[in-house]
Order: C-alpha cells, then structure tokens, then sequence
C-alpha cells in the first residue's frame, strides 16, 4: 500500500514537473521571442536616426 502511495506520488510529481517544465520552456521562448523583437525594433530605429542625420 505504501509503495503504491509513493508510485501514486512519483507519478504526480512527473506530470506536475512535466507541465512545469513545457510552461517554463514557453516562457523562455516567450521572453527570448520579446528581446530578439526589441532588440529588431531598436536597431531598426538607430537606423532611422542614422538616416535623419544624413539627410
């Protein structure tokens, strides 16, 4: 009975990691898909700056 509490519970704690896991993989892509546009828009903007000078 006590093993199959501790079976019960491993396998609880494998899904409850599971999902934890896949949440903060999407939050990491997340996070990273946000800086990499930032970081797009940014240079994109200096670039536009540089233009204005130019002219």
């Amino acid at each position: 009975y006590l093993i199959l509490a501790f079976l019960g519970l491993t396998a609880v704690i494998m899904i409850f990691d599971r999902a934890m896991l896949s949440a903060l993989i999407f939050a990491v892509i997340w996070i990273a898909t946000l800086f990499t546009l930032r970081r797009l828009h940014a240079d994109h903007k200096a670039h536009e700056d540089k233009t204005k000078d130019g002219i």
